[in-house]
Formats: C-alpha cells, sequence, structure tokens
C-alpha cells in the first residue's frame, strides 16, 4: 500500500496544493457563514440524507472564531495553512505534501465520522492543528510573528497549541466518563507520526543517548560536520543529516536549519 501511495503521488501531484486548500477553505466556510451554516457538517441527519458534498468538504469548513467574530477566525485559518503548508511542501517535495494533505483530510473524516458513534471528539481544527504542529517540530527556530507585531518561535507555539490540545481532550473525556477523546488526538495527529515518526523518534532517542552519556567517555576525536546555526555535530546525534546551503559561502547545516536560517555570502 506505501508503495502504491508513493507511485501514486508521484505521478499525481499538484504543485501548491496548499494554497487550492486554502482557496476552498475560504470559499466552503464563507458560503455555510452567509447561507447555510449546516453546511459542511458531518452529523447523523448528514449521513441519513447522504450529503456527500458536506462530507467530502468537512476539512475545509473553520468553525473557530477570534474575539466574537468567525470571518476573523475565517482569514486567520487561511493564512496560517497557507504560509505554513507552503513551508511544509518545501520540506517534503510536492508528492509526498500532496499525499500529506490527502491523508489528513480522509483520516480527518473518518474520524469526524466514527465520532459520531464513539466519543473521539474529531473535528476539522486537527486536520490545521496536525499542520502547524509538523511545522513547528520541522523548524522549531523559526520566528513568526504573533499579532503580525510579537516575533515568537514557533517551537513555543508548538508547545501552547498541543497544550490547548491536551486540556480540551482531558476535559472532553471527563465530561463523557471515556478515554476515546483523548486517542481522537492519535487520529488526529496520525499524519504528523506517519510521516515523521522516524524522525521524532531518532530525536528521542538521540536526545536519550546525549543525556546518558559520561564526560569520561567523550569521543575527542575532530568532528567533520557542524551545523553553522545551532553548532550540533555528528557526535551529538550520530542520526542528523548535514548539507551545504548552495545559496551560502561555504556553510553547513543540519536538517533543522538547512531551510531556515539567513544566508552567509
Amino acid at each position: 500500500m506505501k508503495r502504491f501511495l508513493n507511485n501514486f503521488s508521484q505521478n499525481f501531484h499538484i504543485e501548491n496544493l496548499s494554497g487550492y486548500f486554502a482557496a476552498v477553505t475560504a470559499i466552503v466556510s464563507a458560503y455555510s457563514l452567509l447561507f447555510d451554516p449546516a453546511f459542511g457538517d458531518i452529523t447523523p441527519a448528514t449521513l441519513k440524507e447522504r450529503d456527500w458534498a458536506s462530507i467530502a468538504l468537512y476539512v475545509f469548513k473553520v468553525h473557530s472564531s477570534f474575539f466574537g467574530n468567525p470571518w476573523i477566525g475565517l482569514l486567520f485559518y487561511v493564512y496560517v495553512f497557507f504560509f505554513m503548508g507552503r513551508i511544509l511542501e518545501e520540506d517534503l517535495g510536492v508528492p509526498k505534501f500532496n499525499m500529506y494533505l490527502w491523508l489528513g483530510a480522509v483520516q480527518i473524516t473518518a474520524g469526524a465520522i466514527f465520532s459520531l458513534y464513539v466519543p473521539l471528539a474529531v473535528d476539522s481544527s486537527l486536520f490545521y492543528e496536525c499542520l502547524f504542529l509538523a511545522v513547528a517540530y520541522r523548524f522549531p527556530d523559526m520566528q513568526i510573528f504573533l499579532f503580525f507585531v510579537v516575533p515568537v518561535r514557533i517551537k513555543w507555539l508548538g508547545f501552547f497549541v498541543a497544550g490547548i490540545m491536551l486540556y480540551t481532550r482531558i476535559s472532553y473525556s471527563m465530561a463523557a466518563g471515556s478515554v476515546f477523546p483523548l486517542l481522537g488526538i492519535l487520529v488526529g495527529l496520525s499524519n504528523l507520526f506517519l510521516f515523521y515518526g522516524k524522525d521524532i523518534w531518532k530525536d528521542l532517542r538521540g536526545n536519550v543517548r546525549t543525556q546518558i552519556k559520561s564526560p569520561s567517555t567523550k569521543d575527542s576525536s575532530p568532528t567533520v560536520h557542524k551545523c553553522h546555526i545551532c553548532g550540533i555535530t555528528e557526535k551529538d546525534d550520530p542520526q542528523m543529516d548535514f548539507r551545504y546551503c548552495v545559496d551560502c559561502t561555504d556553510q553547513e547545516y543540519c536538517e533543522r536549519h538547512l531551510h531556515d536560517h539567513q544566508h552567509v555570502k
């Protein structure tokens, strides 16, 4: 199955897919706000009436509002989705990013349908949060401007989003008297684990090895690779990949900072 999906995505993919997703999200959400509030929802009535349009477009409907205004929430989600999507597309490559979005849409939609029968509490917001957390994991030191004014490293916003997700799920679990809402996080973040689980596992193993390594046994041999930004070497993490940036003058970067640095001439 994985080979089939890889071959399919290599032959059938769309450039700048996040832009199209953002556009459809704006159209579907605006239509729901202006004409039909139930459009794009998955409910028992949706399934009974076989409203395939609402089911297919479920992940494209934004339910959040900012300061009580759903239009501000819509603009925020569309902007963040487009911006984060372009970053992740560059990191994964166009074919794999296409697979990331389509699989995520199918997983969230299926999870929302199952949530009608089991209290998984999967909703479309998890689709956007999974994308954001993937970028926060891959480029933790990237700065974004909160409210377009305050510079914040994205990793801190990632911790904040993850904390809100966990707090919300615990509240759901307590209200429902079930652990299923906590399992809903696994459904929502399954794409993150599917595409980056191996890297996350390598990072965890590397951190554990670094913490338990005795200073007396530290290798004194010279290093070959060193990141120009964070200074990590192949001794700190033997699994880390290092690359030279074509736009810099003889500067080497780890995979975390290869696409997130100021070019040095």
